[in-house]
């Protein structure tokens, strides 16, 4: 039997309660190191064979936890994001096969740009917290921006296009309706 092809729908139902659980999972990690992190500063308890302080070794478990959590978000964000991408290009009828797969690519692109954002946010709130790497977290930002700069000039170039083109269709369409 010939396997099928997902639809947009398939992707939402099996990605989406993935992606909002491991969201949940996140945020509760987050919310947690944040009640126990003040306290560790506070006990300062270096641990006496590795001669660390206890509030370092939670701060990296925790930034290993999140990354794995991160990892799963990611392959869901992407999952859904190639899935809108195929979804919209589906719907552009009067495009071209090869326009409307340039389309697809530039969305994809757009989604995975987006997708990565969305992990910067996520691991800024952990890496603040941890001792000795909280400043890393000031270099998030300039990641964010080399990360719109790589995926997001390109993908603009052919989103603008399509973008101009349903604009003018719109504004054609409302100044017919003020000529009557």
């Amino acid at each position: 039997m010939p396997k099928t092809a997902k639809t947009f729908a398939d992707i939402i139902r099996e990605r989406l309660p993935h992606f909002l659980t491991e969201l949940v999972a996140m945020l509760a990690l987050i919310f947690v190191l944040y009640l126990v992190m003040p306290i560790t500063y506070v006990i300062s308890y270096v641990i006496p064979a590795l001669g660390i302080p206890t509030g370092v070794i939670i701060g990296f478990s925790a930034l290993l936890v999140s990354l794995v959590i991160e990892a799963r978000m990611y392959s869901d964000l992407q999952a859904l994001s190639n899935g809108f991408a195929a979804y919209l290009a589906a719907k552009r009828k009067h495009m071209t096969r090869t326009a409307r797969a340039k389309f697809q690519a530039s969305v994809a692109e757009l989604g995975k740009m987006i997708s990565l954002l969305v992990m910067l946010v996520m691991i800024a709130p952990i890496l603040i917290v941890i001792p000795a790497i909280g400043a890393i977290a000031i270099l998030l930002p300039i990641a964010a921006m080399v990360i719109i700069a790589l995926y997001g000039l390109e993908s603009w170039e052919t989103l603008k296009k399509e973008l101009e083109k349903t604009f003018k269709t719109f504004t054609q369409d409302l100044s017919k309706a003020f000529e009557k």
